[in-house]
Order: structure tokens, then sequence, then C-alpha cells
């Protein structure tokens, strides 16, 4: 089926009822009084326009006058076909990003709409696939849809990613079609780079001024915890900041901000919470861009790691005593414990969810000599210092499992799972022959010890990330994880080996729950890249458009037109030449 490049020239079609009313007003005939010496019986009234209308005298004349019009009005559009194939492939990138709905109702998503919903989706002539440009590129639906398909899925297009990868997705584009595939790029940036000649680049975006919060952390500090909010003025303008600064718990008002910010400046407020078990919010009330104007700093304390010590030297004791008092994220138990520290081997523990650190029992003891290197990609040995001290061994010992600290071939400290699933740390340090314990390694290598173990505990394994991070969630042995987003969208997650991971895109609160236990999480943009909407254009450029593209997969038709409209204008003719008296054609 063909479709028209220039339909402007259908409003030449209104010459068909110039044509129409030639021949529906005539002048109205009038008697004329003669001589009776003649015979005008055979006179007929001439067939003349007029102010009346008449019946139409001559209906096949003007049936084919009006034909001949209407196709040399359609050979006017410049009528086209589609060579070869029935559709063309056109893929769309879409700009993911959360500026992309800046600007209230006409932001740069609905604008872009508009045009889609215009200029592609309208045309019955495209094959449309769809990339979404996010933190990380990928198709919607499937590929090669119909316009109307693609315009019903075009709806999952949120514009919820803290950047969009253009660059990744016309690459993804690139790499999914045949070479020379039209590639349509939707978004509210300028490029970065020279475009290929198959890329159309629309921008649909507007430069505007915004306040945001850019920064926001929260962490424990003693018995308080520390937080930070950073606001910033990206515009070019002095703005006023209105901000207010939450307790949620109890409902009180931390701070109330109200400061006059000079252009492209960045103020920081920095203050201490007593309550740490308090989510905290920030919210800017100054600014009509809402998608970075409040963000949450959930509680960032975890309870402490039980631990039990059991089966060692009674000298050994006061140096692990003072170990877990100095350890914030840990305490001693008498009771059920989450970790044991123990020098006997078979220790049984009546639960696989409890860890084993095992310490060998002095019998050979012997100095290792050499560099002790480390696992860097283990969490238990990320940040540990330089090992600068006498350590001893015991020869007899075998430690199985994954080495995380060795000198030579002899492994120092490993890590095994057994069979039931319970970890089991093994450390070949005699303390009582070595000063290994006098130096900054230790604490640290407990402190990441006993994180490790808490990481392990039901739950996600932090409580504030930003937008378009990777969530882990521990099940606790549940089989399922029920997590409700902010926008209130129900998702189940399987997990697989005990955890289960997932992107977060929606900025503000998730609830995560497994059998009896839930938690809550926040996601938050503070992006500076994404806030800051002052190099945003408008670009539309015609020579890139898929009109233009489609004059190439496409050929002119019109003598489809054009020879009908000769050929009636010869029976035309006959007709006019072959007109006789008393004869209506």
């Amino acid at each position: 089926m063909p479709f028209f490049m220039n339909p402007l020239a259908f409003y030449a079609a209104t010459a068909l009822l110039v044509v129409a009313g030639v021949y529906l007003f005539r002048r109205q005939s009038r008697d004329i009084k003669v001589s009776t010496l003649m015979f005008f019986a055979a006179v007929k009234v001439p067939a003349e326009g007029g102010r009346k209308v008449t019946l139409p005298q001559t209906p096949l004349i003007l049936l084919v006058e009006l034909l001949i019009l209407t196709l040399v009005v359609l050979a006017a559009a410049d009528p086209r076909a589609i060579i070869g194939e029935e559709f063309m492939p056109l893929v769309v990138i879409l700009d993911d990003s959360f500026s992309m709905t800046a600007g209230g109702e006409s932001n740069p998503k609905s604008r872009a709409m508009r045009f889609l919903d215009r200029n592609v989706f309208a045309e019955k002539i495209y094959r449309i696939s769809i990339i979404r440009a996010g933190n990380r590129p990928e198709f919607i639906g499937r590929r090669d849809m119909l316009p109307k398909e693609a315009s019903l899925l075009i709806e999952n297009w949120r514009c919820n990613s803290p950047l969009a990868d253009l660059d990744e997705a016309v690459k993804l584009a690139g790499e999914s079609f045949n070479p020379g595939t039209r590639i349509l790029v939707i978004t509210d940036s300028a490029p970065l780079s020279k475009l290929a000649e198959n890329i159309g680049w629309y921008a649909f975006g507007q430069p505007v001024g915004n306040l945001a919060i850019t920064a926001a952390s929260r962490y424990p500090l003693g018995k308080v915890d520390r937080c930070f909010v950073e606001f910033s003025n990206l515009s070019n303008d002095s703005k006023k900041l209105e901000a207010v600064v939450t307790d949620k718990a109890s409902g009180k008002i931390i701070e109330k901000i109200d400061w006059q910010m000079p252009a492209n400046s960045v103020r920081r407020l920095r203050f201490s919470l007593r309550s740490t078990a308090a989510p905290v919010n920030a919210k800017i009330l100054s600014d009509s861009i809402e998608f970075d104007n409040e963000i949450w700093l959930m509680p960032v304390r975890k309870d402490p790691l039980k631990v039990a010590l059991a089966g060692l030297k009674p000298s050994l004791y006061p140096l692990f005593e003072n170990t877990l008092e100095a350890a914030e994220n840990a305490e001693l138990v008498s009771g059920d414990a989450e970790m044991i520290i123990t020098s006997e081997a078979n220790l049984a523990t009546g639960s696989n969810e409890t860890c084993i650190l095992f310490l060998p029992v002095a019998s050979e003891p012997m100095l290792v000599r050499g560099t002790v290197t480390s696992d860097r990609t283990h969490f238990i040995c990320d940040g540990l210092p330089e090992v600068r001290g006498m350590w001893a061994v015991e020869t007899s010992a075998k430690l199985t499992g994954y080495p995380l600290l060795s000198v030579g071939d002899r492994n120092l400290f490993t890590i095994a799972r057994e069979v039931g699933g319970q970890y089991r740390l093994s450390l070949n340090l005699l303390p009582e022959f070595s000063t290994i314990q006098r130096t900054s390694f230790w604490p640290v290598v407990f402190w990441n010890v006993f994180n490790w173990r808490q990481s392990l505990k039901p739950g996600p394994t932090d409580f504030n990330f930003h937008s378009g991070m990777e969530v882990t969630v521990n099940s606790g042995g549940e089989n399922e994880i029920d997590l409700i987003t902010p926008s209130g969208r129900s998702q189940k997650l399987v997990p697989w080996k005990g955890q289960a991971n997932f992107i977060v895109d929606e900025t503000g609160l998730y609830k995560l729950s497994a059998g009896q236990a839930s938690w809550t999480i926040a996601v938050n943009l503070t992006s500076t890249r994404e806030s800051d909407l002052t190099g945003k254009i408008t670009q539309r450029p015609d020579e890139n458009g898929p009109d233009q593209e489609l004059l190439k997969h496409s050929s002119d038709v019109r003598w489809w037109f054009i020879i009908p409209a000769l050929l009636l204008l010869l029976l035309h003719q006959w007709l006019v030449s072959r007109r006789r008296q008393n004869i209506v054609y």
C-alpha cells in the first residue's frame, strides 16, 4: 500500500467541488417569442453555467473529470511504496533517565510521545524495535513490532534511571541489527560524538534551573549517627531554598532550612542523630522539579553479632574478651550464638546457622617467615594492613577450604562451607607465641570477620542505596522474598543459594519480607549529573528525520495514478468529440 510524502497536496482536492459546481449551477432557461415561419422544435437549451441549480445533464463526463482530478491530486502528493519488503526496520532508543520527566505536563517525555505518535506509530510501514536506555540498555518487548503494538508497549517507558547510557544503547542496536538499519534516538540532550548517517537524534529538552539534593549519607559514630545532606542550586540564577529534615519515627523536625543560594552553588548540612533507629527524611519545598527533591536515610546499625567462646586455653579468654569489647559490631554471649570461637576441632554447634572460628592448640609451634599474601577480593581481607609482627603457627594443623591468607605454600587463614551449609573459618595462629595480636592487623581482621558474618543474616546487606544499584537480600532459608516498590508494585524474588538480587530503579522506600521478618530499604537519586538541566536542548534535525530515510527504502509510484489519468483523459476527449445533438452523456 502506498504512502504519501507530500500530504499538503490533498488540499487541491477542493477543485473537485469547483468542477461539480459548474455542472450543478446552470442558467435558468427562458421562453422567446419568434416567428412561426421557422421550426424550433428540435432546438435545445445549451447547458451553460448559471445561478440556479438544475439536474446535471452530462453525468458520465462529470464522473470522468472528477476521476481525472482525483488521480492528479494523488500523484501530486508524491506517493511512495516500500522496495522489496513490506515494512521498513526502525530501532527507537528511549532515554530512560529522570530528567525526561522534568517540566510538568509539557516535559520532554510527553513531547517525545506526541512526536512518536504523529511521525512513527501513525505510519504503517515500520517494523519497530524499542531499546530503553538506562544504566544498562535493554529491549522492551519483542523485536520487529508493528506500530500499534509498539505504541501500546511504550507505556513501560517510566524514566526512572539515574542516567541514560545512550552510547551503549546505540552500540547494542548496531550489534543486534543489520548495518545501516535506521536508529532513532529520543532524548533531551545533545549527542556527545559525531553520529552515523543511519542515526537520527531527536532531543526534546529545555534548559531549566533546578534545586536538588545531590548527596546524602548516614554512618554510625560512637553512640550517635552522623548524617550528611548536600543541597545544590543547579541554575544560573540565585534561588531561595526552603527545605525540612524530619525524624520520621517521632515526627520531630531536625532542621528547617531557609537559605538564599547563589547561582551554581552547593551547601552541605551535617547533623548528629541520637535516635539511631529512626529513619530520616529530607525534602525540598521550594522547587517544582520533584524527582530529586527528597531523600530517605534508613538506620544503618545492625544488631551486634552474638559471639561465644568455647574450648579455648584459659590464657586466650582475656584476649578475645577484650577483642569483643572493643568491637562495636559484636558482643560476647553465653547462650545461643551466631559465631563460636574455639580450639576444639569437632565442636558440635547444634545449628548450621552458627559459624565456627577455629584456632588450633599449640603442640608443635613454629614461626613462619615471608610475606603474607591475601585475597583482596574477599570481604574479610578488605582493607587489611600489612602484617608486621611475629606469626607462630601449629605445624601439624591441616587447614581446609579456600585460602584467605597464606605464606608460600602454607595456608594461614581459610574459609570453608560444610555440607549442611555451616561456615567454618580456620585461623592457624598461636597468640601465646605471636605478636600479631598487638598490631593493627588484629582488630581489622576481626572487624571484617564479624561484619562478614553479619552480612549472612536474613535481610538486605545494606539499607541505603543509590538508584540503579543492585540489592542483595539473604533469604534466611525462606523460598520466596516479597518485594513492594515505592509505587506499590508487588514482586516475588526467588533466592538462589540463599540470596536474591534485584536492581532498584524507583526512588523511595522499598519493603521486603521473608517469612515473619520484614525490612525497609531506601533508594535515593542524589546525582548532580542527572539533576543538572541547564544543558538540555531541543533538536529535531529534518535531514536525519524518518521521512528522508524513507526515501532510501521506497520507490516513486506516481505512475500508478498518472497513467490511469491519461487514459481517462483520452476517454474524456472521445466523449466530447462524439457528442451529438439530443444525446446526453
